[in-house]
């Protein structure tokens, strides 16, 4: 109870940063953000020590459920929107991020929570591995979309001529494109994961590498989109507006097959 307490303690202090967030869009003044950024550190800190505090409170170790995903993806992404924040500029990406934090919050409390344990079962292993790249690779797909965003709103006031305050402090479109595509790369690798943990899994549990279903099929297809976006981003000039629709459609694919995973 007292570990559940915690986390709705954690959602509170995001959606407080959120407010503040959003009052820096309304009176356009910088201390909301200031404030905005330092609460969500704050609940960051506080969920990554709820986090370390369930596990060690579990009586069987590696006893693991999509509410506990779910907020380690919410911590990712809070982690890399401070890092990028201090080194990258990125403190006016602060509306999206933090509604991508909020949106894994409220999926961890809504979702329903069958416990997994990783012990004492053959083939664990690559279960563990497998849904530990499943949640990142959510994580991973929030920072690729918050920058996809980012980036197409940025192209549409240079385009229009217009002068938009929030997007004025938006990072360069240079910017915005390498972390996106640092984004889709790691992606990617965790994409790759995904198939060969889920294939070894499979192999000890059934004697075959794959099954043909949907989730198989649509890890595959956006697999391949980003093996030829990253692949051939040079070659055949899928870089800026061209790249990002590319990018669009493999994330398109990655979210249908979260949400035909989940159903």
């Amino acid at each position: 109870m007292l570990v559940s307490y915690a986390y709705f303690s954690v959602f509170c202090i995001f959606l407080i940063s959120t407010l503040l967030y959003l009052l820096r869009l309304v009176f356009q003044k910088p201390l909301f953000s200031a404030l905005g950024l330092r609460v969500l550190m704050l609940g960051a800190f506080l969920l990554a020590v709820t986090l370390v505090y369930d596990f060690s409170k579990r009586p069987t170790p590696f006893t693991l459920g999509y509410h506990d995903y779910y907020h380690f993806s919410a911590f990712i992404v809070a982690l890399v929107f401070v890092v990028l924040s201090f080194t990258k500029k990125f403190f006016a990406a602060g509306p999206f991020a933090i509604l991508a934090i909020d949106l894994f919050c409220v999926m961890s409390f809504q979702t329903q929570n069958p416990l997994i344990t990783f012990t004492g079962q053959k083939g664990v292993g690559y279960l563990f591995i497998h849904f530990g790249a499943i949640f990142l690779s959510l994580a991973v797909l929030a920072i690729a979309l918050v920058t996809g965003i980012m980036y197409f709103l940025t192209l549409f006031q240079l385009q229009n001529k217009k002068s938009i305050p929030l997007i004025r402090k938006f990072p360069a479109l240079s910017v915005l494109e390498s972390t996106h595509f640092n984004a889709i790369k790691w992606l990617f690798i965790l994409l790759t994961v995904v198939i060969m943990t889920g294939a070894g899994y499979s192999k000890i549990k059934t004697g075959q590498y794959f099954h043909s279903d949907a989730k198989l099929w649509l890890t595959l297809l956006s697999w391949i989109v980003f093996a030829v976006l990253l692949n051939f981003r040079n070659v055949l000039g899928l870089r800026g507006q061209k790249g990002f629709l590319v990018s669009t459609l493999g994330l398109g694919l990655v979210l249908l097959l979260f949400f035909v995973g989940m159903a």
